[in-house]
């Protein structure tokens, strides 16, 4: 995005006139003369699309799909055809408005269809599906809204295949939406404004930009609650962020004596954020709280090998977001890890829980995508774990704040941990009695 002062330029054209004042007297006159000559400078009307970026996330394009492409005709139109197969699918893609002309527009007309009518109460997308068409950084294109000669903005379209749906909303039969989003531009008057920026949920620590920061550098995203996050690593353009604290969902006690207790609960104050009492202690009072199983199954092992979809050797990165089933807390629990033996489940249900949050009401949050952090990012050198040898975590930083799953297993039955003491290890994927859920993650650079 690219902003500049309003600045207008106002062109007078001077209707030129000759004025003659008779005094009255025949032989003596003045005349009073005005010459006045107008100019016009050139202008130009140039508003199109350039640039258009794909972010096809998990969807490969089927036969007859289409990917999104501007019209080189008229460079104001681009179409897309996609298939999405099953919830969490979803396909995005970003493109400039480019405003090469002379003249100051602004926002006229946004239109925003369903199969040809306007999206309205009585034609309302289904609930299974989501779509949005607003600038980059989330805020919806509105008339009157600026763009100036020479400027540009940044649109960001994506559609989705929602899960944070009841299974009855899904569709029993294969369904074809048509989406129109369009957005007129006219020439800027008095009702132009310099649309609103997005209020900086993420801000930096004193001193830092988003090109300098340092490994466990603490970021904040600020909102209902402020979450505290570690930066681990560049990804590019992307920044990974680390949460400095486990979440606030699994077992409320346990301890190595084989007691547990019950869980939290959406009643519970804080529930599915960071708490800073999620920790996980090893020596002294030998407490854990804020655990749950890693998942339900290990569903990366066929019976004898790694399935081909997580590679071919281990350690292996096994989180996957195709097992976000909630585990059944309906009935109460036994005094065992059991409550967590769902169906489906996996952590990564806490995981896309927290994401969602993040980026609703109240934070808005630019995410890119949550997960776990993996083997290869704490036993580089920036974080220093040892894989090799001691199998240990330095603990005079912010990697052993508390005791957590990692993303990736260490043989089938065994899934990466580290621990508050600076153990770093491997566990029973389906025990939940041992590690916390710190999520990972990424934002744009871009959005900072």
């Amino acid at each position: 995005m690219r902003r500049r002062n309003n600045k207008k330029n106002f062109y007078m054209l001077l209707l030129l006139f000759v004025v003659t004042l008779g005094i009255g007297y025949a032989l003596i006159s003045t005349n009073l003369t005005i010459n006045g000559v107008g100019k016009f400078n050139n202008q130009s009307w140039d508003i199109h699309f350039e640039d258009l970026t794909l972010n096809p996330g998990n969807v490969e394009l089927s036969q007859n799909d289409v990917a999104a492409s501007i019209n080189q005709s008229t460079m104001t139109d681009i179409t897309f055809t996609v298939t999405l197969q099953e919830p969490g699918d979803f396909y995005e893609f970003e493109v400039a408005a480019v405003n090469s002309g002379t003249m100051d527009a602004m926002v006229g007309l946004v239109t925003n269809n369903l199969n040809n009518n306007p999206i309205s109460s009585t034609n309302s997308v289904p609930t299974y599906a989501r779509y949005t068409a607003t600038y980059s950084d989330g805020i919806a294109i509105a008339p009157n809204h600026l763009l100036e000669a020479g400027y540009s903005e940044t649109y960001k379209v994506r559609l989705e295949y929602r899960t944070d749906i009841d299974p009855e909303d899904l569709p029993g039969t294969a369904q074809t939406l048509t989406f129109n989003f369009g957005v007129q531009y006219v020439q800027a008057d008095a009702n132009a404004i310099t649309r609103p920026l997005p209020v900086q949920v993420v801000q930096l620590p004193a001193g830092r930009t988003k090109d300098n920061l340092q490994v466990g550098d603490e970021i904040i995203i600020s909102g209902a609650t402020n979450e505290y996050f570690n930066f681990v690593r560049y990804d590019g353009d992307d920044i990974v962020l680390l949460a400095k604290y486990n979440l606030k969902v699994g077992r409320n006690y346990y301890n190595f004596n084989s007691t547990y207790s019950n869980l939290y609960t959406s009643s519970d104050t804080g529930y599915g954020l960071q708490d800073s009492t999620m920790r996980g202690e090893v020596n002294g009072e030998s407490l854990w709280n804020g655990v749950v199983a890693f998942s339900y199954t290990n569903y990366w092992y066929d019976g004898s090998a790694l399935k081909a979809k997580y590679g071919s050797s281990y350690p292996a990165y096994v989180y996957d977001t195709d097992y976000v089933i909630e585990p059944d807390f309906s009935t109460t629990c036994d005094n065992s890890t059991n409550c967590f033996y769902t169906n489906g489940y996996s952590i990564a249900y806490y995981v896309e829980q927290y994401k969602n949050t993040l980026m609703g009401t109240g934070y808005g949050a630019p995410i890119k995508e949550a997960r776990l952090l993996t083997y290869e990012e704490v036993t580089d050198s920036s974080i220093g774990c040892d894989g090799t040898s001691n199998y240990s975590c330095p603990t005079n930083g912010f990697i052993t704040n508390t005791s957590f799953w990692l993303g990736s297993a260490f043989i089938h039955n065994f899934v990466g941990y580290v621990s508050s003491d600076g153990r770093f290890n491997g566990g029973y994927w389906n025990n939940g009695s041992g590690c916390g859920v710190r999520p990972v993650i990424t934002i744009s650079k871009s959005n900072l």
